[in-house]
């Protein structure tokens, strides 16, 4: 097989299950569903993903994070070295995802993967503990740059998460990104110095 086909069909099946698990939840999406989205034979999904459908959910969660994570490094905290000023800015950034594509952001998979992971399987799980160590020290790393002490950030890393990506979870369900939008008195209070 060619490697840039091969590497094509591979991205396509984890493009195809990020989109599905986004929308469904892990559990909520077959692996039939996934392969006639992406139009790959079972046989090469084999090929990529040999453990079945529990590799794939690895992989995405993983997959899931670093495109997150990209987007992160590229558009939003390059904008300011005051904290607050990037978290709003991160919460409208969402809200305005979540409004105007009628999408889903890369977080929510993520969320969705590791609220079913422990029920899945033992791999799944220490998978979605990782890739949330790994985004908590991505905040943590943000913060210190901004001059908050060590300790400071990994104090306010774990919070600043919950309160923007727990409201993220929040206005998806309720399809409504009013307070999503309206989170910079919270940041605020929570991050002044």
């Amino acid at each position: 097989m060619n490697q840039e086909k091969t590497s094509e069909k591979r991205l396509r099946i984890l493009k195809s299950a990020v989109n599905l698990i986004a929308q469904k939840g892990y559990y909520g999406v077959g692996l039939k569903e996934i392969l006639d989205t992406c139009g790959i034979p079972k046989g090469s999904f084999y090929y990529f993903f040999p453990d079945g459908k529990n590799q794939l959910g690895v992989e995405v969660l993983n997959y899931a994070y670093e495109r997150m994570e990209e987007g992160i490094l590229a558009s939003i905290f390059p904008v300011s070295e005051n904290a607050v000023e990037v978290f709003v800015k991160m919460a409208h950034h969402i809200a305005d995802m979540l409004t105007n594509n009628k999408g889903y952001s890369t977080s929510l998979v993520i969320t969705f993967i590791g609220i079913e992971a422990s029920d899945i399987s033992a791999e799944m799980e220490a998978a979605a503990k990782q890739v949330y160590i790994r985004w908590i020290r991505l905040y943590q790393d943000k913060l210190t740059a901004c001059g908050y002490s060590e300790e400071k950030a990994v104090n306010l890393a774990p919070q600043i998460c919950a309160l923007i990506h727990g409201m993220t979870l929040s206005c998806w369900i309720r399809k409504d990104t009013s307070e999503l939008s309206a989170l910079e008195p919270a940041i605020r209070a929570l991050l002044e110095k």
